[in-house]
């Protein structure tokens, strides 16, 4: 979570940020969160929460493959 939060801490003001730059931040930000729930995860005692967890995870994974992409089809422009 730390990461994540210094991540956010480094943004450079607007007018410095392309899209290039919050492509990165936001795979930056969706891998992080992926270790945290992971973590979380494995940390767990009850089943349901680690159900939880790993869903959040698989979503994330999901989020970073859907930005991949973009980030592709937005470099084809």
């Amino acid at each position: 979570c730390d990461r994540i939060v210094h991540a956010c801490e480094q943004l450079p003001g607007e007018p410095e940020l392309d899209v290039d730059g919050v492509t990165r931040l936001a795979m930056r930000v969706d891998s992080d969160l992926m270790a945290y729930y992971a973590e979380l995860a494995r940390r767990a005692e009850c089943d349901k929460v680690r159900e939880v967890f790993c869903n959040l995870v698989f979503m994330e994974q999901s989020e970073l493959r859907r930005l991949a992409q973009n980030a592709l089809t937005a470099a084809d422009f």
